[in-house]
């Protein structure tokens, strides 16, 4: 069994997250640790996005062929030669909480991260990650309880 275990950006590529959350609790120690990444569905720019009538970032319609979120000023993203990273479950911080807690993992921390590499809209992103709920990414800790 482990003190700590990482998941980074797993979660939402998977079809099956209880057999995979259900599997991380038994390898994990009592009072063992969990840190678990994962894009932001109600990230910052999200939350204009779908304002606006589009899809959010990290929502991938197909699995075979990128299809662009957004185009701003002749630049797309994704850009339509880059492949689907295979996200299949978009999580916020409220979801994580709550799936973990179903597997006896308690959320003790969350952070924010930027995770956009796009000029235009990095130091903005860099801003909004001082506000977990609002960044483009997430670090969740969690304790298993025990």
């Amino acid at each position: 069994f482990f003190d700590v275990v990482i998941s980074g950006e797993h979660i939402a590529n998977l079809k099956n997250t209880d057999n995979y959350l259900s599997e991380v609790a038994r390898v994990m120690k009592k009072g063992g640790i969990l840190i678990l990444t994962t894009p932001n569905l109600v990230s910052w720019l999200n939350r204009i996005l779908i304002f606006a009538g589009r899809a959010p970032f990290f929502f991938e319609p197909l699995l075979n062929v990128s299809v662009p979120v957004v185009s701003v000023l002749r630049s797309e993203f994704p850009k339509g030669e880059m492949l689907p990273s295979g996200h299949l479950r978009l999580f916020n911080i409220d979801m994580i909480r709550k799936a973990l807690a179903v597997y006896g993992i308690k959320v003790i921390k969350t952070y924010g991260v930027s995770s956009l590499s796009n000029k235009l809209i990095k130091g903005v992103d860099l801003m909004f990650s001082i506000i977990p709920n609002l960044a483009s990414g997430i670090i969740a800790v969690g304790r298993k309880n025990g």
